[in-house]
């Protein structure tokens, strides 16, 4: 890769926090559930750009199962489960919209606990 090509817009590129490889806390999260953390931190910062908050101003995203599902390659009980291990990692919130609807997830920054 030339000099050039190094800081070519990293914003077509995802955010990995370190600490999902160095600290103890998270060694035990399964890949699937740190990409999908990754995948929603990135919707998370287009959401913040976007102005999609909550009356506390709490920043949060939208995904369904589905949409896990083809970002993860894998079926509906394995997403089911990614985002139970991230809600048991305290890595993520989610609150129901409504009946029938799909969750708003709220995501917390791993460098905080």
């Amino acid at each position: 890769m030339k000099k050039s090509e190094v800081w070519y817009p990293y914003l077509n590129f995802a955010v990995c926090p370190k600490c999902f490889f160095t600290d103890r806390k998270f060694t035990a999260l399964s890949s699937n559930a740190k990409l999908l953390y990754i995948f929603l931190f990135d919707r998370t910062r287009l959401s913040a750009k976007n102005g999609l908050c909550d009356t506390d101003d709490e920043v949060f995203v939208f995904c369904t199962v589905e949409t896990a599902c083809e970002i993860l390659n894998c079926s509906h009980n394995t997403a089911i489960k990614t985002f139970k291990e991230l809600e048991i990692a305290q890595l993520l919130h989610r609150a129901r919209t409504g009946v029938m609807r799909t969750y708003k997830i709220y995501l917390t920054n791993p460098y905080d606990f």
